[in-house]
């Protein structure tokens, strides 16, 4: 099974190495057989094991030929989000706000804007060093003014960061846990 799934994992590489997308669906279809492949290695990893880097690397790049070659098509943005997750994931922090960065700026009413501005606060909150509170300030106040709709518990949540910025998120836990034992 696993030589099966290897040898089909290698000729999409081939497939996707040797042929450079024209227009948006092909491209679309390229990345969306990548992915597939991804998923299927994933579900078949054993405990402990990672999916081939080659393999994510190659999303990437097809991702980011997609996002450059089509920026105006509707997927773009998606592929941007897409982008930013896998940056994210692999501890890329650095490239993944840049992704993020991008898709804010660049496409004002994506749907999944609020989750790219709170993954933005918490990434120069808690992963990127040195602590940039001036970048978590801006992400957090982004994120409540579009957002007036948003859940009472999440805003509080929020305001409450943004009142003990001066904290780490450890220190804040511990704030969080002092205020619970109070009440």
């Amino acid at each position: 099974m696993r030589l099966i799934t290897s040898m089909y994992i290698v000729a999409l590489l081939l497939i996707g190495c040797s042929s450079s997308a024209q227009d948006p669906v092909q491209a679309r279809t390229e990345i969306q057989l990548l992915e597939d492949s991804i998923s299927k290695v994933s579900l078949s990893l054993q405990l402990g094991e990672k999916i081939d880097t080659s393999m994510v690397n190659r999303l990437k790049d097809k991702l980011i030929d997609f996002y450059r070659s089509f920026p105006e098509n509707e997927y773009a943005p998606e592929y941007l989000d897409k982008l930013h997750m896998l940056a994210i994931g692999q501890r890329d922090y650095e490239n993944g706000v840049r992704y993020a960065d991008t898709l804010l700026n660049n496409y004002k009413d994506y749907v999944n804007r609020p989750m790219i501005l709170e993954s933005m606060a918490n990434a120069y909150d808690m992963f990127i060093q040195p602590r940039d509170i001036s970048k978590v300030k801006k992400y957090n106040t982004m994120l409540l003014k579009e957002n007036p709709k948003m859940d009472k518990e999440k805003r509080a949540e929020i305001e409450f960061r943004m009142k003990h910025i001066d904290l780490t998120i450890d220190q804040l836990i511990d704030l969080q846990m002092e205020t619970m034992k109070e009440n």
